[in-house]
């Protein structure tokens, strides 16, 4: 190992020397230069290699050569050193080299070095690199797209370029991203021979016999788009992804005109499709730029063509998008500078939208919100509790709709709370009749000033349901209770917890938690509260005990004589599988306390 380091920093003495005797870098620092060099070298040789200590040797190397111009540049130093200019450039490589030797799957390693390649104009050598990292990666679609750009930019090779995306497609003929890139090199090399045959005044036949005109009327990249959708068929999307890269070019409205007639054709009954013809017209245009006139014909157009994709597409997702797009006209409209007409020409089309969407049963959740929304705004109040009515009963356990009405200035309380009181009574199942009494619950502690009449609604609530369900509501009522009344009401309602069968384990430890935070701690009250939960649940819940021990240890009002006393019930109590766990976590709890 001694001697192959030895042997490889003996080979960097002339370019050393070089630099010294130009004045770049004195002795000392030359020694300092092979000291470095021997610990990097000496770790690049150990077992197992690390690719840390590639790098740590690579950007070593990189900042020396910084350095190196930048004292050429400072002190002015005319005399040419190739050699160690050479010198460093080739031991880079080197490394790079020894490195890729043994992390050959390291894919930030390789473009590390093609960025180098890059950096220094080695592009003969970067040829090369790419066509070994092709060979162990073929799989990554990216490095196909980078070497493609480098024959078609730096070798002006668009054969090259063309035969490497081919190539890669045929490894990774799932890859859309690469027909893509393969799409817009067709255009770019259309392109810039348009512009080179414009620059000199030259025609097709007299520049290359080979440049025919269909070529030069992007045959071939159409050609390319129909091979893409016939590797990729029934992706709409993919199909529509073609017509921005088409947009980036000049001379390509043919072409345009080409794709979206292939799309029409082979998507007839794409929402997608139908989408992005109604609003092709818009494209990128800048609205501002236009008459309001205009654009009111421009909207028109629009939704005449949404009417013809409704009419044969009746679904929900073929609404939902017309629907889409009226709102974000209407947004659009609400900006200064827009006439009130105009707002309201859209707003009648969106609400057409959404009541023609009703009718035919196709609206989606989202849809419902809007559409009720519009109808509180508008004061109708009456249709939109049918339209609430007819969202709980299409999604029974959505309560947004209703949340929208309660909060509308537009209904009285009195309509309100009589609606819910329907509501709650025509209820049975558990999960729904939950999330009305919530719902309930949140609008009356809002609205209502009087508590009393909020604590009778809460006890309402649980009297009216069992399980999880009334255990979520006392927790609500526990909650409520404590800010709006205060601790002594909270435990007025601790006999009737604890007397409850089974003792409800998370009512109990919410009332336990609040005692545990307040001022003075009452641990009478405290006490009772673990004993209601441990005669229910003292055989299957370790967490409990534990908790009760560390109240006794850690608060006031505690009784260290009650933690040994607790310790043994919980050993006779627990069921004899959880015994060694108590034991166990115990002894955690005692070391941390203590």
């Amino acid at each position: 190992m001694a001697e192959r380091v030895q042997k490889s920093l003996e080979s960097t003495l002339p370019e050393l020397e070089e630099l010294e005797k130009v004045g770049i870098f004195s002795r000392e620092e030359i020694r300092l230069i092979v000291r470095k060099r021997r610990r990097l070298e000496y770790r690049l040789l150990r077992r197992p290699a690390r690719v840390a200590d590639y790098l740590r040797a690579i950007q070593y190397e990189v900042n020396l050569d910084l350095l190196r111009k930048h004292r050429k540049k400072t002190y002015g130093v005319d005399s040419k050193v190739r050699d160690a200019e050479r010198g460093i450039t080739a031991r880079l490589h080197k490394l790079f080299q020894r490195a890729l030797k043994k992390f050959k799957g390291n894919i930030r390693l390789w473009l590390q070095y093609i960025e180098f390649c890059k950096r220094v104009n080695h592009y003969h050598t970067l040829g090369k690199l790419y066509g070994k990292v092709l060979a162990l990666h073929p799989r990554n679609s990216g490095l196909w797209i980078m070497a493609a750009k480098h024959q078609l930019d730096e070798e002006k090779n668009p054969a090259a370029a063309r035969a490497l995306l081919q190539q890669g497609i045929r490894a990774n003929g799932e890859c859309k991203h690469l027909w893509l890139e393969y799409f817009k090199m067709e255009l770019l090399h259309v392109d810039q021979m348009v512009k080179r045959q414009s620059l000199l005044g030259l025609d097709v036949a007299e520049d290359d016999e080979v440049l025919t005109d269909d070529f030069m009327a992007n045959k071939t990249a159409l050609a390319v788009y129909k091979a893409a959708t016939s590797a990729n068929a029934g992706d709409v999307e993919f199909c529509l992804s073609f017509l921005p890269v088409t947009k980036l070019f000049t001379n390509t409205e043919h072409l345009q005109e080409q794709i979206w007639s292939s799309v029409k054709g082979d998507f007839p009954d794409e929402p997608v499709m139908w989408d992005a013809v109604a609003r092709r017209q818009w494209g990128d245009m800048d609205a501002s730029l236009l008459t309001e006139d205009q654009v009111i014909q421009m909207e028109e157009k629009t939704m005449t063509v949404f009417r013809e994709a409704v009419a044969r597409i009746p679904t929900a997702d073929m609404y939902d998008k017309m629907i889409s797009w009226c709102q974000g006209r209407l947004q659009d409209s609400s900006s200064p500078g827009h006439s009130v007409a105009r707002q309201q020409t859209i707003l009648q089309q969106l609400q057409e939208a959404l009541q023609i969407a009703v009718d035919k049963d196709c609206m989606t959740l989202d849809s419902y919100k809007l559409y009720v929304t519009l109808l509180l705004d508008e004061g109708r109040m009456s249709e939109a509790i049918q339209l609430c009515k007819t969202v709980s009963q299409k999604y029974p356990e959505c309560m947004e709709v209703w949340q929208l009405w309660l909060a509308s200035p537009t209904a009285t309380d009195k309509e309100k709370e009589s609606w819910l009181e329907e509501a709650i009574k025509s209820t049975t199942k558990q999960d729904r009749l939950i999330r009305l009494w919530q719902l309930y619950l949140t609008w009356s502690s809002g609205s209502q000033e009087d508590s009393p009449t909020t604590a009778a609604l809460f006890e309402r609530a649980v009297a009216s349901t069992m399980g999880s369900a009334r255990e979520q509501l006392l927790i609500d009522y526990i909650d409520w209770l404590l800010v709006a009344m205060g601790i002594g009401d909270v435990r007025v309602l601790y006999p009737r917890i604890i007397s409850d069968r089974p003792v409800g384990l998370a009512v109990c430890n919410k009332c336990i938690e609040i005692e545990e935070n307040q001022a003075s701690t009452d641990m009478k009250m405290i006490r009772q509260l673990y004993e209601g939960v441990l005669s229910d649940h003292g055989s299957s819940d370790v967490r409990t005990w534990l908790s009760y021990m560390k109240c006794e240890i850690s608060l006031p009002g505690g009784d260290l004589s009650n933690v040994g006393k607790l310790y043994w019930r919980a050993v006779k109590t627990l069921s004899p599988e959880l015994v060694a766990t108590f034991i166990s976590e115990h002894t955690v709890q005692h070391n941390s306390t203590t």
